[in-house]
């Protein structure tokens, strides 16, 4: 019994120390769970907090966003611009006649190796010739030293004439880069200073001339100043003038491109620089403070203006001897002698505009696209206008030869007056060998102009020999309107004689002998007809 006692005493007390150590295991592990809960629930409260703060960042950011979604699709359509602008500059890029390059051997055989003789004028950039290159006629513009200014303003004035082109401004050829050599396009009537001093004897310009002159100068400034470039040199020798006396502006050597808000025309943009220029038509903000504005442009352009109006006076002093004579009335007094035609409300009111543009004030002179293109364009227009005769409404070739307006044929008809008293038997007579229909006296005008103020008897019968020709072309082209005439067999010549001024050649269709008998709408009658 002992034995047994003891046996389970000694495993009471092993299970019993089992028990102790398995509690004690289970209390480190319940420790630990302890330990890792109160970890997590830190950690919980730490993500919270996180979570929050999160929360308010994202907020945050999605305002952020909303705020700059407009400008990131500001962007995105600015983008989209400058790639159109881009594909637009590459494809005129493509397309652009880029100026040839000339090699010095070919510039100095076209102009017989700079020959005196070829010398057509003389600028600040050097000498300029005549020459004949590539079977054209050229302008060679030389530079007088191979200076870093003078190279600078070669390389300017070839990549801006080679970028632009405007009707009235000179059209860039080609160059010669290792000796900084410009080809023009060859004006043969010179520069304008050249025919305001009528060089050579010129016929002085016509006050028609002169204000066209004045709207394409207007214009050309126009279209540099869109770009906001500015001329700088303006003056008369720097206006070149075709074989139609239409101007071209050259020189583009010292030209600037000044910063202005596209937004505000107003707003006023300057390249500053050392003052360049010619004196005299040099704007004198821009002498005393070296800002170059599209403004300084527009007081060279007046200074223009007035030497239009009153000749080769010098332009030093001009604006103010023009506002004495206008202060004192004595604007016919100052005008160009040479010009005896001159209508005086346009002379005033162009005398007027040169002046404003004048102004000392940069800012008080005008705009050239709102006001004074707003003057000169109209001026322009009834110039061109009246330079052509007076065109016929409906015109209509009578039975007398003669081409009158059809009501006026209409009148005549019911009229007294006898036919004989319109129609004139004149000296010479050249057959045309076609008959006449209603041809336009436009057409008429073009076909006659040719040898309308020939004095010589036997270049005349030749030059309405050659009108022969060219007036069957015209009937030719004018059958179907012609066929259904009431003249279709009613034979016609060409006639010479003097105009009703007695001092104007005039020239009609006449038939060969004059009819007695004969209708002035419908023609000869069947007798006179047969009888002839």
């Amino acid at each position: 019994m002992r034995d047994k006692s003891a046996k389970l005493k000694g495993k009471g007390k092993r299970e019993t120390e089992d028990f102790e150590e398995a509690l004690e295991m289970k209390e480190k592990e319940v420790e630990n769970m302890s330990q890792q809960y109160d970890k997590i629930v830190i950690d919980y409260c730490i993500a919270l907090d996180e979570k929050s703060s999160l929360l308010e960042e994202i907020a945050e950011a999605n305002k952020k966003l909303q705020e700059s979604e407009p400008i990131v699709r500001s962007v995105f359509e600015q983008l989209e611009k400058y790639k159109m602008k881009l594909d637009n500059l590459q494809e005129q890029a493509s397309n652009m006649i880029m100026p040839l390059s000339f090699p010095l051997h070919e510039i100095e055989g076209a102009t017989n190796n700079f020959h005196l003789s070829m010398k057509i004028g003389q600028g600040g950039y050097g000498p300029v010739y005549k020459g004949f290159l590539r079977h054209t006629h050229v302008a060679v513009k030389t530079l007088i030293s191979q200076s870093m200014q003078g190279r600078s303003e070669f390389q300017q004035e070839v990549h801006f004439l080679g970028k632009l082109r405007h009707p009235n401004l000179v059209t860039l050829i080609g160059s010669c880069p290792d000796a900084c050599i410009i080809v023009y396009e060859y004006l043969p009537n010179g520069s304008l200073e050249d025919r305001l001093s009528c060089r050579d004897n010129s016929t002085p310009l016509s006050w028609k001339t002169r204000i066209r002159i004045a709207a394409e100068l207007c214009s050309v400034l126009i279209f540099l100043h869109s770009d906001g470039l500015v001329h700088g040199d303006l003056k008369p020798d720097n206006i070149l003038l075709d074989a139609n006396y239409v101007c071209k502006l050259s020189d583009l050597g010292i030209c600037r491109l000044v910063n202005r808000n596209a937004e505000s025309s107003n707003t006023r943009g300057c390249y500053v620089t050392v003052p360049k220029g010619t004196f005299g038509y040099i704007d004198p903000d821009f002498a005393e403070t070296g800002e170059l504005t599209l403004k300084s442009d527009i007081y060279s352009f007046g200074v223009i203006l007035l030497q239009l109006l009153t000749g080769n006076k010098p332009a030093v002093g001009l604006p103010a001897e023009m506002q004495r004579a206008l202060d004192g009335g004595r604007l016919k007094d100052i005008l160009d002698p040479r010009v005896e035609d001159w209508p005086f409300v346009q002379a005033q009111q162009l005398a007027y505009l040169a002046m404003r543009c004048c102004k000392r004030n940069p800012m008080s002179r005008p705009d050239l696209a709102s006001e004074v293109w707003r003057l000169l364009e109209p001026m322009r227009a009834s110039c061109d206008a009246s330079s052509f005769p007076d065109i016929m409404q409906d015109p209509h070739v009578a039975a007398d030869g003669y081409t009158y307006e059809l009501e006026a044929v209409r009148g005549w008809s019911g009229s007294n007056c006898s036919s004989d008293e319109r129609f004139q038997i004149l000296s010479h007579k050249f057959s045309c060998g076609f008959d006449v229909g209603d041809v336009p006296s436009r057409v008429m005008y073009n076909v006659i102009r040719p040898v309308h103020h020939q004095n010589d008897p036997l270049a005349l019968q030749q030059g309405f020999s050659d009108m022969s020709k060219l007036a069957l072309e015209v009937y030719n082209q004018n059958k179907n309107v012609m066929a259904g005439s009431p003249h279709k067999n009613f034979q016609a010549l060409m006639r010479l004689g003097q105009g009703p001024n007695r001092d104007e050649t005039k020239v009609e269709f006449c038939r060969v002998e004059p009819q007695p008998e004969f209708d002035l709408l419908e023609g000869p009658s069947e007798t006179s007809l047969q009888q002839q």
